[in-house]
Order: structure tokens, then C-alpha cells, then sequence
């Protein structure tokens, strides 16, 4: 004990203590992407949803059926009202199953339309289009009331692919055809296709 130094270190006459390091006071810088929360579905997520859900249902009997002006206009209509719920929320369903599906669905519509309109059509897609539509549906009715996470970009990628499907319904229907809607489709759902595998 007789060998501590006197008078303490930091005290008169001993020259200052040890200087802190400038880490301790710091404040950490708060991250520039935030993660996306998870978060319940409400009334208006569930409606969105429903309607989604519909408007697939009317997909499906189109292409496994025969289609009709009725559900032409079903088809529009669903999908006008599904689109502008997307954009006011901004939220989609996170269920892997029914994303993987979706994005499958949303790339091979345009395409296989596409491929009518130039003469190149091919008779078996029609029925895969249909049974890949009703997977889509059971898939999200499996999710309907699952969690949702807010992602701007492909919520709003996917409210304007059923803006531009509602667009190309109306002009058929005064038919007035062309390949720019369709083009722009198939643009859009390889967009939003990868958007929605990168937020699996």
C-alpha cells in the first residue's frame, strides 16, 4: 500500500486522469432502411384482399371456361376496386406461399396474352393460366386474415398492373386493341415478380 501514488491521478497537482474515449459518448446513428414491420391485417386489408381474391376467382372461370362480357366487366371493375385499396394502404400479404404463386401468375398473364395478340398462341397456357389463377386463390384464402407488411413499391407496382388490366378490359371492350398495354404488363409484372421473391 505504500507504493500508491500520491496525491491521486485527476487530483492537483498530478496532471489530468485518463481522458475518456470519444465512444462513450456517441450516440448511435439510427439506420437508413428501417426494417418493414409486420402487422395485423384490418378491415380495410381484408377488404383489399376479398376483392383480390374475387377478381382471381373471375380469372379463373375466364380462362377454364369461356368468357363473357359479364365477366369482362366483373373483371375490371374487381380489379379497379383491389387496386385502389392498394394504393391508400400500401400493405400486402406476407405468406410466402401465396407471393410465390402470385408473382407466377402476374408474369405469365401478360405473356401469354401477349403472345395471342401477335398470332403465337398456345392452347395449353389458357388452362394453366386458369389452374394457376384458382392456386392463387386458395393460397390467399389460406392468408386472407395473415399478416401484412407496408412495401410501398410493389404494392403500388401491383395496384398499377390491375389499373392497366382494368385500362385494356375497357378498351376491348370497344375494341380498340394494341400491344403497348400489353407490353407495359409484362414490364410491370417482372418488376413487381422480383420485388416480391427479394421481400420473401
Amino acid at each position: 500500500r505504500f507504493n500508491q501514488t500520491w496525491p491521486p491521478a485527476g487530483s492537483p497537482g498530478n496532471g489530468p486522469g485518463p481522458v475518456p474515449a470519444l465512444s462513450d459518448y456517441e450516440t448511435p446513428a439510427p439506420a437508413l432502411v428501417q426494417p418493414a414491420r409486420e402487422a395485423e391485417t384490418n378491415s380495410l386489408d381484408v377488404a383489399g384482399n376479398l376483392l383480390l381474391l374475387a377478381y382471381l376467382l373471375v380469372e379463373a372461370f375466364a380462362y377454364l371456361g369461356d368468357s363473357s362480357d359479364f365477366l369482362d366487366l366483373s373483371k375490371a371493375v374487381l380489379a379497379l376496386a383491389a387496386g385502389l385499396i392498394f394504393v391508400f394502404r400500401r400493405r400486402f400479404l406476407t405468406a410466402r406461399i401465396f407471393r410465390i404463386s402470385f408473382a407466377l401468375f402476374l408474369i405469365l398473364q401478360p405473356f401469354v396474352h401477349y403472345l395471342d395478340y401477335m398470332g403465337q398462341e398456345i392452347e395449353i397456357a389458357w388452362p394453366i393460366l386458369g389452374i394457376l389463377a384458382l392456386a392463387c386463390a386458395g393460397t390467399l384464402v389460406a392468408a386472407i386474415q395473415g399478416s401484412v407488411r407496408k412495401t410501398a413499391y410493389s404494392t403500388l407496382l401491383i395496384a398499377a398492373y390491375l389499373f392497366l388490366v382494368t385500362l385494356e378490359v375497357v378498351l376491348q371492350s370497344f375494341e380498340i386493341y394494341g400491344s403497348s398495354i400489353l407490353l407495359a404488363l409484362i414490364l410491370l409484372s417482372v418488376i413487381t415478380s422480383v420485388l416480391l421473391w427479394m421481400d420473401l
